[in-house]
């Protein structure tokens, strides 16, 4: 693992990555493929045209490439851009936009799917998906209310003593201005 697992990626390297993704990204949610074979498939498919990589090298520029999208993704909505010049902001948002949906209800009639089979907009190598912001994991961010209550406790504790050392410093800077012009009184009364 030491040596082999650096590997500079660059820009064509990438555009590699995110193709392969794209072409296999119905692996990552098959119930039967383990997501590191779906990263060693995705690996033999780059190494196969020509470049050394390992899964593990993949799926980790792979989160690196995603990490970027979403802090990109939030300062663009942050600062009310409309654009980025990050050169794989369309690919991701295409890839990171979509989400597989419900293959078959509980039925058990396999033919009844939950998307428009005739569709094909619905659908990326012939696995349906639903397109929308949602398919960001937002089950790992965490809303304020969801804090642990020893977080909240901590944080509680760190503002308390805040506002100590606030208050604190106001006492302090008043009694620096009351010695200042009790001294510049003492002075005074030396010129006279």
């Amino acid at each position: 693992m030491a040596e082999d697992s650096f590997f500079h990626w660059n820009k064509g390297t990438i555009k590699m990555l995110i193709n392969q993704y794209r072409e296999n990204y119905e692996l990552f949610f098959s119930p039967n493929v383990k997501k590191r074979k779906a990263w060693e498939i995705i690996a033999h498919a780059i190494r196969e045209k020509g470049v050394s990589v390992t899964g593990q090298q993949c799926e980790s520029k792979w989160k690196n490439l995603q990490r970027n999208y979403r802090r990109i993704k939030s300062d663009v909505m942050n600062l009310g851009c409309t654009t980025s010049r990050w050169p794989y902001m369309s690919e991701m948002e295409e890839i990171l936009s979509l989400r597989p949906a419900e293959e078959v209800l509980e039925t058990g009639d396999a033919t009844n799917s939950v998307t428009d089979e005739t569709d094909p907009s619905m659908q990326l190598n012939g696995v349906p998906v639903a397109n929308g912001i949602d398919a960001i994991d937002r089950s790992r961010k965490r809303k304020l209310d969801d804090e642990p209550t020893w977080f909240k406790a901590y944080r509680t504790e760190v503002q308390r003593r805040h506002e100590q050392r606030m208050a604190l410093q106001r006492q302090l800077m008043d009694q620096h201005k009351l010695l200042t012009r009790q001294l510049i009184k003492v002075l005074e009364s030396f010129k006279k």
